[in-house]
């Protein structure tokens, strides 16, 4: 269900409209080539990993609840993930503070302007579309 989830590209779909509504107009190109940047980093470097963490090979002790836990090359990746996605959570939640939407109140005042600027006539014939 995650990987559905992620292939539709919610989370990618809800940083832009953040960084959109966050960001000055003049800035989201560099903010958006950043950002794809960071993915595309992220892709690369993440077959990469798998590839050190499936060197790892070792079984720990019985434990009382969910027995022997296996560290290898096919459960290492997932647990790295899962780590890493804990430890982002925890920041966020503990860090996070909801900035100034300016990039959101500069967008509805340039559409506010634009109509403003438009003549009458073609208000009225976008409002009967």
């Amino acid at each position: 269900l995650g990987r559905f989830i992620a292939g539709l590209g919610a989370p990618k779909c809800i940083i832009r409209r953040y960084m959109a509504d966050t960001t000055p107009v003049k800035l989201r190109t560099s903010v958006n080539a950043g950002f794809g940047m960071v993915v595309a980093a992220g892709s690369a470097l993440g077959p990469a990993m798998a590839v050190i963490l499936s060197r790892v090979e070792y079984m720990s002790d019985p434990l009382p609840v969910v027995g022997v836990i296996f560290f290898n090359g096919l459960t290492m990746p997932g647990y790295f993930m899962a780590t890493l996605w804990t430890t982002f959570l925890l920041i966020v939640l503990l860090t996070f503070d909801e900035p100034n939407r300016a990039g959101l109140a500069e967008q509805v005042q340039m559409e506010m302007m634009s109509n403003l600027n438009t003549p009458k006539k073609e208000k009225d014939e976008e409002n009967e579309d």
